[in-house]
């Protein structure tokens, strides 16, 4: 594959788009999604004393909030960076949810900017890295330094409620985020959930199991939960289909979830694709995904009953022209999920 071609495919620039338009139809929404405060960035580096395992990330706080915070774990995609999710982690931040958006160097955007044919390398990483187990456990081990003793110089720290926390990423770390939350991991390794997160919201995520067994594999997922995939949302170097994305929330029955189609968006769109004229369509489309999680973080990490509602009454209703959703509630003990 020429450069060229490749560069069409993936890379991106991940603008934010700070003053587009959101998508969502209602301005009901308008108020969930306003920026309440300025937002302030902190690299970090976080260490095992005991081991070689370290864990970089760009932390986006909110600045002089008027309550503690809850945390999301952000983990991005082969061939991605933490910068290309600015505009999901400036609008965390600006209503109150800090964001720490790990950065995975060893399958990073290093690995295929300025080559000629980085499709094998990469086809060649996906296979060694497709089980997202090194994702699971870089967002543990963030959960672990977060809240350790001695993190407690940081700039963040006084604002941190870590009572809630969530865990979200794209491909490989929207199955990172699975598996903290429960998921059956794919490689048939031990599991990987972690009970200090408490939602999560998956962006594209990979599926490797059929619609027939996805009830066994996401069984023990009991935390709410918000995926969101588009119509064309094909992988790139991976073999899950757009169809797939949504088994999932099709399958899970224990949580309240929610499922957001975003219509003719294709796997690249969360970071955003190079080339000039797809930047406007990114930047609609990445209104609806910071517009979403927005949403959700605020009704389930924050407890906002407002939120919750809009999400609930939101549910099968047009998101603008871009997006549809769907909801379910968990099943109750002895009756059939919806």
């Amino acid at each position: 594959m020429l450069r060229r071609d490749f560069l069409r495919l993936i890379g991106g620039t991940g603008a934010a788009a700070a003053t587009a338009r959101f998508s969502f139809a209602s301005p009901d929404a308008e108020p969930f999604v306003r920026p309440v405060y300025s937002v302030a960035k902190s690299q970090v580096t976080w260490s095992a004393s005991h081991s070689a395992l370290a864990v970089e990330a760009l932390v986006y706080y909110p600045v002089d909030p008027q309550e503690l915070c809850p945390v999301v774990i952000y983990s991005h995609g082969l061939g991605g960076a933490p910068e290309k999710f600015s505009y999901l982690a400036n609008m965390w931040a600006s209503r109150g949810v800090v964001g720490v958006f790990l950065h995975h160097p060893e399958t990073d955007e290093a690995q295929w900017r300025g080559r000629l044919r980085a499709m094998p390398e990469l086809r060649e990483l996906y296979r060694r890295y497709w089980n997202a187990r090194d994702r699971a456990l870089a967002i543990r081990f963030a959960i672990d330094r977060l809240t350790s003793p001695g993190n407690e110089s940081s700039s963040f720290a006084p604002i941190l409620d870590l009572s809630r926390i969530g865990a979200s990423g794209n491909d490989l770390g929207a199955l990172g985020a699975l598996l903290v939350a429960g998921q059956i991991p794919p490689d048939g390794g031990p599991s990987l959930k972690d009970p200090r997160v408490t939602a999560i919201a998956p962006l594209s995520p990979p599926v490797f199991c059929d619609a027939a067994h996805a009830a066994v594999v996401y069984e023990n997922i009991t935390i709410p939960c918000m995926t969101v995939a588009g119509t064309r949302d094909d992988g790139i170097v991976g073999t899950t289909r757009a169809w797939q994305r949504r088994i999932p929330f099709d399958a899970m029955t224990r949580s309240d979830r929610y499922h957001v189609i975003l219509n003719g968006g294709d796997h690249m769109v969360y970071s955003g694709h190079l080339r000039a004229r797809r930047q406007a369509t990114d930047a609609d489309y990445q209104n609806v995904i910071r517009a979403a999680t927005t949403l959700f973080w605020s009704a389930y990490l924050k407890g906002d009953r407002d939120a919750l509602g809009f999400l609930q009454v939101g549910a099968d209703t047009v998101l603008g022209t871009l997006a549809t959703m769907e909801s379910r509630k968990a099943a109750k003990p002895g009756s059939a999920a919806r």
